[in-house]
């Protein structure tokens, strides 16, 4: 399967007020900063001939039921850490060595490196076996794993295994699972699901965690946003968004079913805003009658 930005793809949409037609252009509000996607990792099976088909009516519908009349905002200003999540992972925070921005830390087995907002990545050498919790159990063990470090945030309920690693023995198509990656994904904001930050846990075959990836940054500012029509963000998405075609097929058409919104923080550690993001999902047709699942994301926001 073919993957996009996200650790686990999803993608988002946004609406307009309640109040405002989602095929009126927004004018209150500040503007934002142009969202730079990164470009597929392979050919996405989107051609120039191929046909997008869309009932702009519903979809409307869909983003205005999941906004109403709050409306979207620009998110920015972020708080810059006092390293505590160093102290708490037992590590001394004042000792340290510091390059490109980060703070690196070291203790045996052990090592981590932090931004200045917060967000780091925490690992420890271990020895690899054959893998045998359940998916609850890994889950459970994460979950402890945070607790017991104070790194767990309210409000976080939601998590997913979104990670399987394994080995194969020499000569022989034998696998053996040795490590799973648990997912906890933070409070939704405005009703919206965060794409970009989450908390990443790896556990191996001994049920210890050996990595740790942390990302959250704390907006001080709120403005709100500058929205484009749905209707210019559908014809947008080609050329200035990002999409992804689950199974290896080249779309003769598309049908776009379902619309949404997300808020997208950039997982660039200098990033200082998070802007809302429109996500069309639905599904691609090739020629001789195949299909697949197919999403895309494009900017919602005017900069």
């Amino acid at each position: 399967m073919k993957k996009l930005f996200f650790a686990v793809m999803i993608f988002a949409c946004a609406g307009l007020l309640a109040s405002c037609s989602l095929n009126e252009t927004e004018t209150n509000g500040v503007l934002g900063k142009q969202i730079i996607f990164p470009a597929p990792g392979c050919d996405d099976g989107i051609t120039a001939e191929t046909k997008i088909e869309y009932d702009l009516p519903e979809l409307e519908k869909q983003v205005a039921k999941q906004v109403g009349r709050k409306g979207l905002f620009l998110y920015s200003d972020p708080l810059e850490t006092d390293y505590s999540a160093a102290e708490k992972l037992g590590f001394d925070r004042n000792v340290f060595e510091e390059k490109g921005g980060k703070r690196y830390y070291k203790n045996g087995k052990e090592s981590m490196e932090i931004d200045r907002f917060g967000s780091f990545s925490y690992s420890c050498e271990s020895l690899e076996t054959a893998y045998s919790y359940s998916d609850k159990e890994s889950a459970e063990i994460a979950r402890t794993f945070l607790k017991e470090h104070d790194l767990f945030p309210d409000g976080v309920s939601k998590c997913f295994i979104t990670g399987h690693e394994s080995s194969y023995s020499p000569g022989t198509s034998t696998e053996t699972l040795l490590a799973v990656t648990v997912t906890f994904y933070f409070p939704e904001t405005d009703g919206c699901r965060i794409s970009g930050e989450g908390i990443d846990v790896r556990i191996n075959g001994k049920g210890e965690v050996t990595y740790v990836y942390y990302t959250r940054k704390r907006y001080q500012k709120k403005e709100k946003a500058i929205l484009i029509p749905l209707r210019e963000a559908v014809l947008k998405w080609p050329y200035a968004g990002i999409s992804m075609i689950e199974d290896d097929i080249t779309a003769d058409r598309i049908v776009i079913e379902t619309a949404e919104v997300m808020y997208h923080a950039d997982s660039d550690p200098e990033s200082t805003i998070m802007q809302p993001v429109y996500c069309f999902t639905g599904t691609a047709y090739s020629k001789n009658g195949t299909s697949s699942v197919f999403s895309a994301a494009v900017q919602a926001n005017r900069y």
